[in-house]
């Protein structure tokens, strides 16, 4: 047998999501041979987490009277005090779809984000459920500053917002009175 060469081992893919699927936690990786790939191989969550450049972890904050269900990424190099980005989902969605993508991106250049589910909707509290209501929404957007603002991983000078469909409409009232978000 020969020793793999640069022309050889450059051609091996590398680990991606499964075709088909934008699930981070469904994960290929080849299996290099020489000459190219055998065959390829789940990666495990256990691997995938350890590899990823961004800690998750599920957090809850007060809105109201509404306990709201967010998750917060914090890139695993932060050292101090980072800028900090709150993520509103589109009308009708949760922090799983869509802003989890945008989170996910923005953590690896270095932003802490948090992404959150609005007040009646999701794994957030309210009655009745799917209920859409600017003003409500608004005031989750400055609850979530407020909240990252209390995080020791964040600066609170530092803080802005992104909104992502409908919530591209919500955010820029929220700014318009809450001077903290840059």
């Amino acid at each position: 047998t020969r020793a793999p060469t640069s022309e050889s081992t450059s051609r091996v893919p590398t680990a991606t999501s499964l075709p088909g699927t934008e699930n981070p936690w469904l994960r290929i990786a080849p299996v290099p041979i020489v000459g190219g790939v055998s065959h390829y191989r789940l990666i495990s969550r256990k691997e995938i987490s350890r590899k990823e450049p961004v800690m998750q972890t599920d957090v809850k904050f007060s809105s109201g009277n509404q306990t709201i269900a967010g998750t917060l990424f914090i890139p695993h190099d932060a050292q101090g005090a980072s800028p900090a980005i709150v993520i509103s989902h589109p009308f009708g969605s949760v922090r799983q779809q869509s802003p989890i993508n945008y989170a996910t991106r923005l953590s690896k250049e270095g932003f802490v984000t948090l992404t959150f589910d609005a007040a009646y909707q999701g794994e957030s509290t309210g009655e009745p459920r799917q209920l859409e209501d600017l003003f409500i929404r608004v005031e989750n957007i400055k609850d979530a500053v407020s909240y990252l603002a209390t995080c020791k991983e964040v600066d609170a000078d530092r803080i802005g917002a992104l909104g992502i469909c409908a919530s591209g409409g919500f955010v820029p009232f929220a700014a318009s009175s809450d001077t903290r978000i840059k």
